[in-house]
Formats: C-alpha cells, structure tokens, sequence
C-alpha cells in the first residue's frame, strides 16, 4: 500500500530527500504512513477560530503594514537614526512589529508545512498520486466544495 511513496520519488520534489533517494524501505513506509494516519488534527476549530481572529485583527494589519513600511527604508535612510531620535524611536517600534510579524508568521508556516507532509504521505497511498497532485496544484484559491469536504466532521 505504502510503496507509492518511494516509486518514482524523483518526479516528486515535495518528498524528502531520503524519499528522492529512495531509501525508505517498504516497512519504513507503512510504520510513517501509520504514524501520519493516527495523528490527532494539527489545529481544533477553536485554534483556528484563535488563529483567524489574530491575523484579521486590526491590530495584526496594523503592525504588518508598519513592518512593510520599515521593509522601504534604504540603509542611507536608516543611517539619518543617528542624528535623529524621534525616527530611532519610530524604527524601534517597527523593528518590534517586523519581530512580531515574523514569529507569527513563521508558526502558521509550520502548521502549513506540518499540514503538507501528512498530506503528501496521505496521498502516496493512491495507484493515481501524481494525477492527484497535479490536479489539486492546478486549483486556485478555496472554493466552496473544497471548503465543504474539508471541513466535514470526522468519522
């Protein structure tokens, strides 16, 4: 069943480079396979709820702009701090949003990248996984039916 995950892992870049070098044995397989599909959910409805409720806060917008903002200032225009503190002061506001920003940010990439790889070990079970991937690579955004299948309550 597992073997899906190791044949033709060179047409798959997603996959671990141990899986690329195909040296993932048939038991090896099946032991992450069974580990992914006894995994508890990655997020409860109330993370994400905790989740959305922050990145569409005000305040999230807010600091993510003024972090943008600061992304604008050359190195000439950061050297003016020197002589000018208001402007020191100001920076060091952005520079604790752009701080803040990232660690938020970089915790949702790794629920994402949690996410991809269960999923990509979900789907080698399948006889058609490239045609699968393929398929779902071309869909853009998510669309009610997607949404509707996903958030459907386990069994």
């Amino acid at each position: 069943m597992a073997k899906n995950i190791v044949a033709d892992a060179s047409a798959r870049p997603e996959l671990s480079a141990r899986m690329a070098e195909e040296t993932m044995t048939e038991e090896e397989a099946e032991t992450m396979l069974a580990k992914v599909l006894s995994h508890p959910p990655l997020l409860s409805g109330s993370d994400v709820d905790a989740i959305e409720s922050v990145f569409q806060s005000p305040d999230f917008g807010r600091r993510r702009r003024c972090a943008l903002a600061g992304a604008m200032q050359s190195g000439a225009e950061l050297s003016r701090i020197k002589d000018d503190r208001e402007l020191a002061v100001v920076l060091a506001g952005v520079m604790a949003a752009a701080g803040d920003q990232s660690r938020k940010l970089a915790e949702l990439a790794e629920v994402f990248s949690a996410l991809s790889a269960r999923i990509v070990v979900a789907l080698a079970m399948r006889e058609d996984f490239q045609n699968v991937m393929d398929e779902g690579a071309e869909m853009v955004g998510c669309t009610a039916l997607l949404a509707e299948r996903v958030a459907r309550p386990a069994l």
